[in-house]
């Protein structure tokens, strides 16, 4: 059985369609730092009966945002809120980026640096990634549009690296790698030095 992807924007929609092959992955209608995780539960409570029994397992991707909670403080809490409406949590896997998708792309030094000749300098966690991204991108006279340069970006990091950088990553890489084997799985790999 394929797995199913809930997920609260369209650039992570983008990015599970090109990387999990296979997978369904639908929209929870709901996105934003206000939006209380009760509406989460809710919505994600819906889609996960439709899904039930035809995909497994169900990932419940989620934004931190601007939460006073903790991204697995987040994860948790939405698991109880959805077992509370008699979801079967051994179905579901929660993953909540620390604060947004974004982060986990700044989780790659690496690849900012030898594609971008960008360097980072700070924790990808817990900043406002998107606008982190938007200010490095810029200093190369790059724009930074989530759908298009977001969702190549993120198809060419090392899920390895990120995930050694990133604990909201590391959690999430572990719990659907072997759902999404090409992606997740895939370790880091030297890039050949150059030279002769």
């Amino acid at each position: 059985m394929a797995p199913a992807f809930l997920v609260d924007g369209l650039t992570e929609k983008k990015i599970v369609q090109r990387l999990c092959n296979g997978a369904t992955v639908r929209l929870t209608g709901l996105n934003g730092k206000d939006v209380a995780l009760e509406a989460i539960a809710k919505a994600a409570h819906s889609l996960i009966a439709l899904l039930k029994g035809r995909h497994y397992p169900i990932v419940l991707i989620v934004d931190r945002e601007k939460r006073p909670q903790s991204a697995l403080e987040m994860e948790e809490e939405l698991a109880a809120l959805l077992k509370g409406l008699g979801v079967s949590t051994k179905d579901i896997i929660i993953s909540c980026p620390d604060r947004m998708i974004e982060n986990w792309m700044l989780g790659d030094e690496r690849y900012f640096d030898e594609v971008y000749d960008i360097k980072i300098s700070s924790c990808c966690e817990g900043l406002h990634g998107k606008r982190e991204i938007r200010r490095l991108m810029l200093t190369k006279k790059i724009t930074y549009h989530e759908v298009s340069v977001g969702v190549d970006l993120f198809c060419q990091i090392d899920p390895g690296r990120v995930a050694a950088s990133s604990q909201s990553f590391d959690r999430f890489r572990s719990r659907v790698s072997p759902f999404c084997p090409h992606w997740l799985a895939t370790p880091s790999v030297e890039a050949p030095s150059g030279g002769g």
